[in-house]
């Protein structure tokens, strides 16, 4: 045990003026390292990489509370006997811890970016690996290093009776803390660039305030969409956002013949869809989801934006099961209604292999990467910096946003569900960790890549 010892820093009583001189040269003194100590402070932190919180304590909470609704039974059984080994005391709370030890294990402070190497003022903007993980240290590694670390201790996880009293018990929970986390992180676009310190150096104002794009992006665009759109209630606009999800899980159940249906501009706040309080927002054109009343009301207006979209006059049961993999193919690639139809990488990954891991969260970054010269930055390009941010670019930005919160929130339900349900990763041996670093608390494996 480590005990600090009290040092006074009370002088002596003064008995001569030898007394007195002696304490004003250890008052001087005591001065002069006083600045020199604020200097180096200062010092240290204009030398400081950048500054990264993606999405805020909001977006953060958000992405854990989408991807819990999105478990699998068992999955949501594993993640529970986590968090109470961690003692996190909700899976909200782990998804902002890592943001708040940052400053205590500043060896994490890396795992929660990716310096890429654009110019979005010129709309060039590509990220790589592992050309943008300086010294292998990123967010790309860390995802995969917590997801390795939870498959390989999988079964230990679910057999465990008391969660706390398991082997390593801290360092698993805190790998899933850093995994909800960092999923989040890698979905904001300005944390998958180093371009001006991801756009930390790029000043910008928001009704009245100024900040930088990043922060921005981070937390400006979200706090003032909940002001607007949700009474100020976060958990209204993270309903919203679980909504929008489980009526697109239904859409896909649809069968859509009409091509055109992609079409449809849902997201258009002036549409006679928006006027009638429709609850289709969000949904990307594939289907319009709609309650009984809202339906007939949408049909006797003859809404044009109908004329070839699919009306349902059902909504989502808060009890149905959602597949991530489904609504994750059923989302915009960018920031366009139409769906990506790819197949995520979550949803098939070795989630036992550090290289196979490392590759799907590459992809993720890459993702993000491109929404920052498509989105963030966009046909306005150089422009961007210092621009007082109008109404048209905080709708475009919050509707990215909030895609790119429920796209993390479901890769993070995929991943987890296919590491506690697939019984393929149960029978893999696992890896004894090469060490524990206690910087990071978390169990670092050899790279298997």
């Amino acid at each position: 045990m480590m005990v600090l010892a009290a040092v006074s820093t009370r002088s002596p009583p003064m008995q001569n003026s030898n007394s007195r001189r002696n304490h004003r040269r250890l008052h001087d003194a005591r001065g002069v390292l006083a600045l020199a100590t604020v200097a180096l402070v200062l010092l240290v932190m204009t030398c400081a990489p950048r500054t990264a919180v993606a999405w805020g304590d909001e977006g953060h909470r958000a992405v854990g509370s989408l991807a819990y609704s999105a478990l699998s039974p068992r999955a949501k059984v594993a993640v529970e006997k986590l968090l109470k080994a961690g003692t996190f005391r909700s899976i909200e709370y782990a998804a902002v811890w890592p943001d708040r030890i940052k400053r205590k294990r500043p060896a994490t402070g890396a795992w929660h970016y990716a310096n890429s190497h654009d110019a979005p003022e010129a709309h060039q903007c590509m990220l790589t690996y592992p050309r943008d993980c300086e010294d292998g240290t990123c967010a790309m590694t860390a995802i995969a290093r917590m997801a390795t670390t939870l498959a390989r201790h999988r079964d230990l996880i679910l057999a465990a009776a008391d969660p706390a009293a398991m082997p390593m018990a801290r360092e698993l929970g805190e790998s899933l803390a850093f995994l909800i986390h960092i999923v989040g992180d890698i979905a904001q676009p300005l944390h998958a660039t180093g371009f001006k310190r991801g756009a930390n150096d790029v000043p910008v104002t928001l009704d009245g305030t100024h900040l930088s794009l990043h922060a921005l992006w981070d937390y400006g665009l979200i706090r003032k969409s909940i002001g607007a759109d949700y009474q100020g209630s976060r958990p209204q606009w993270v309903a919203a956002m679980l909504h929008t999800v489980r009526a697109t899980a239904l859409a896909e159940q649809v069968p859509v013949e009409d091509e055109k249906v992609g079409m449809v501009a849902i997201n258009d706040a002036d549409s006679t869809l928006a006027r009638l309080g429709h609850v289709a927002r969000g949904l990307f054109g594939r289907a319009i989801i709609l309650g009984a009343p809202t339906a007939r009301a949408i049909r006797q207006q003859q809404a044009p934006e109908l004329a070839h979209a699919v009306v349902i006059a059902d909504t989502p049961d808060s009890t149905d099961p959602i597949d991530p993999a489904s609504v994750l193919a059923a989302l915009p690639d960018n920031d366009e209604y139409a769906p990506s139809s790819e197949v995520d990488c979550a949803v098939s990954v070795d989630v036992r292999h550090v290289g196979a891991m490392t590759r799907c969260a590459t992809r993720w970054a890459q993702q993000s990467n491109r929404l920052v010269c498509k989105s963030v930055f966009g046909a306005r390009g150089a422009a961007v910096e210092g621009m007082v941010i109008d109404d048209a670019y905080w709708r475009q930005g919050k509707d990215v946003i909030n895609t790119q919160i429920i796209r993390a929130g479901l890769r993070l339900a995929a991943l987890l569900n296919r590491i506690f349900d697939d019984e393929s990763v149960g029978r893999a041996a696992v890896a004894e960790p090469l060490v524990v670093d206690e910087r990071a608390a978390v169990v670092i494996f050899e790279d298997d890549a």
